[in-house]
């Protein structure tokens, strides 16, 4: 007959079990919730201009670097959405339009800028992933211009990434090609306003929890 310490004993046994399961399952759970992942990278740029504008000089695009912090949140195992932080600086050199008897001057600029981008992604084949959405960015500081020549990349704009990862327990390596566009809708809009472009890899490393 079974007395009562043995069912005692058999009832915190089962007991720490049933617990240690359950702060298991939660800490599971959790991992595939959240994560955070710092990232850099290095891209060619552009600028683009609306068709068929005549005069004003031409910018050749000198590429670009940056880094930054992603926050993402999944809400189910394939789609998660994802904001950060991002600073990006991309070089553009100018030459002024060519009037006759009179040199065409070279201008090298730097536009720095803060990005936040607010993306969905989603991942596919296990280790394949695609995200994209909006990104608003806000221009600090371009150096390199006497006068302004390079209107003003401040305002909505879009990104698209296509890329792989693999993760080991809590941290997770990501890599992928992408392409970023700014001020599709600037701040401050001109009638010709030029567009800055990205085209570029980034690495990054992420921690989830």
């Amino acid at each position: 007959m079974i007395n009562d310490y043995a069912i005692k004993q058999t009832y915190y046994k089962v007991s720490i079990l049933v617990l240690l399961f359950s702060t298991l399952s939660i800490q599971a759970f959790s991992q595939s919730k959240n994560r955070i992942t710092l990232q850099s990278g290095f891209a060619s740029n552009a600028l683009f201009t609306s068709p068929g504008l005549v005069g004003g000089g031409s910018h050749q695009g000198k590429g670009a670097s940056g880094f930054g912090i992603t926050y993402s949140r999944n809400l189910n195992k394939s789609f998660a959405l994802e904001t950060g932080l991002e600073y990006s600086s991309n070089r553009i050199e100018t030459t002024s339009t060519f009037h006759p008897g009179f040199e065409r001057q070279v201008t090298n600029s730097k536009i720095q800028m803060l990005s936040v981008p607010v993306y969905g992604n989603l991942t596919f084949l296990k280790y394949l992933f695609v995200n994209g959405g909006l990104l608003f960015s806000m221009e600090t500081k371009i150096s390199g211009q006497e006068f302004r020549g390079i209107d003003s990349q401040s305002g909505l704009g879009y990104g698209l990434a296509l890329g792989g990862k693999y993760s080991v327990n809590k941290m997770t390596v990501l890599v992928n090609p992408f392409f970023q566009k700014h001020a599709v809708l600037a701040y401050k809009r001109n009638n010709s306003q030029e567009r800055l472009g990205e085209l570029g890899l980034q690495f990054g490393v992420g921690y989830s929890f």
